[in-house]
Formats: C-alpha cells, sequence, structure tokens
C-alpha cells in the first residue's frame, strides 16, 4: 500500500507520510544537512587545491617536471636544499649560487660532479 512519498508496509512507517505536521521540519532539516556537507566538500577542496597547487612543495615539483629530473637527481636537489636550510626549495632553479663549491662543503664531495653536471643543465654555465 502506497501512503504519500514512500511506500508504508505494515505497522512500520518510513521516515515520513503525507499528511504529516513534521514534514515541513523533516525537509528543513534535511535541506540544512546538505547545505553543511556541500560546504565542508568545498573547503576541504579548496585547501586541497591550494595545498596541491599554490605550495613550495608543488613548485618544486613542477619544476622537477619541466626539467625532466629522475629520482636521483630530484633527491640531491632535496639534499641540497636541506643543506642550505632554504624554506623554498624552487630556488635552486633560479639562483646558481647554492651549487657553489665554495658553499657545499664536505657532505657533498662525492656527489661534487653530478651537481656540475646539474647546476650546467639547469643554467647553462659552469656555476
Amino acid at each position: 500500500m502506497t501512503d504519500g512519498f514512500f511506500v508504508v508496509s505494515g505497522p512500520t512507517r518510513f521516515l515520513f507520510a503525507a499528511g504529516d505536521e513534521n514534514l515541513p521540519i523533516y525537509l528543513g532539516i534535511m535541506v540544512v544537512l546538505i547545505v553543511a556537507i556541500s560546504a565542508v566538500v568545498f573547503v576541504v577542496n579548496r585547501v586541497v587545491h591550494r595545498w596541491r597547487y599554490n605550495s613550495h612543495a608543488s613548485l618544486f615539483r613542477g619544476l622537477c617536471r619541466v626539467h625532466s629530473l629522475d629520482r636521483k637527481t630530484r633527491g640531491l636537489l632535496k639534499q641540497l636544499a636541506q643543506h642550505h636550510r632554504l624554506a623554498q626549495p624552487a630556488l635552486l632553479f633560479v639562483e646558481p649560487k647554492w651549487f657553489s663549491p665554495k658553499t657545499l662543503g664536505t657532505r657533498f664531495a662525492s656527489q661534487q660532479k653530478d651537481l656540475m653536471e646539474l647546476a650546467k643543465r639547469l643554467f647553462g654555465k659552469k656555476s
């Protein structure tokens, strides 16, 4: 048997039926829940988007991708950024001074050749 919006079967009533005086309250609660859930999804989406596309890590990843750097080279650049305590690792792509042997010390002695080749690849000259 049908009665209103939902099927009513036996003594159990499903949610609400036609003519229920609480129908406007139920609908109001549903609308408020839908709006609240939509707002939360919107805010979370904005935060994720900003983190993914407007962050120092994202810029660094993008520059590595544009320069076709492999995983080993990206790791070396991350180590270099940590060594220099750069808040923005992408600075390595615009300031050749970070590749200078004078600033590297002994930590990168075994990787000196790789760093010089990378600097030449990024800046077109030996730094």
